[in-house]
């Protein structure tokens, strides 16, 4: 399975954490709102000046849901932008957007829905087979796209949808 890339804005205070002597310690994506122009700059290039420009940077994607959502709000809580595995697609989301979030634990969790995919409201995301073997289903309780899944690596097998409403 390819992993979707994930790219998170940060303030002017965090710039100092990913630029050592003018170049990139990370992969960014600079933004300029008021000339419409976007610019990708991998690790170790150099970084033009950055004054009002939005600073987008690739964090790990296991681990990058903590940042961008909030769990118990059910929102977006900072600018991001996830590339899809085919590098061509992307999602953009914007602080203060709602998202469902509908978790899946069990001992055995499969997946059905997929990051891009557009769900029904009670469409099955995930199958939960039990210790004793039963079956459950988890379903969305929205009609939109899956925006992000999580998949934490702990006991029992839990997987997060993050669904971003139409």
């Amino acid at each position: 399975m390819k992993i979707p890339q994930v790219f998170v804005e940060i303030s002017s205070a965090e710039i100092e954490k990913y630029v050592e002597s003018g170049k990139a310690q990370a992969n960014m994506l600079l933004s300029f709102p008021d000339k419409k122009i976007e610019m990708w700059i991998n690790k170790g290039d150099e970084i033009p000046d950055i004054k009002n420009v939005k600073v987008f940077v690739q964090k790990v994607y296991d681990a990058a849901y903590q940042e961008i959502f909030d769990l118990e709000k059910g929102e977006v809580e900072k600018d991001c932008i996830i590339i899809y595995p085919d590098r061509k697609t992307q999602i953009r989301l914007k602080k203060g957007d709602k998202i469902a979030i509908v978790e899946a634990k069990g001992y055995i969790v499969q997946p059905y829905a997929d990051i891009g995919v557009r769900v029904f409201k009670d469409l099955q995301l995930a199958a939960i087979i039990t210790k004793k073997g039963e079956i459950r289903y988890v379903r969305s309780p929205v009609r939109g796209v899956v925006v992000y899944v999580a998949e934490l690596y702990q006991k029992p097998q839990t997987m997060i949808f993050f669904i971003l409403p139409e």
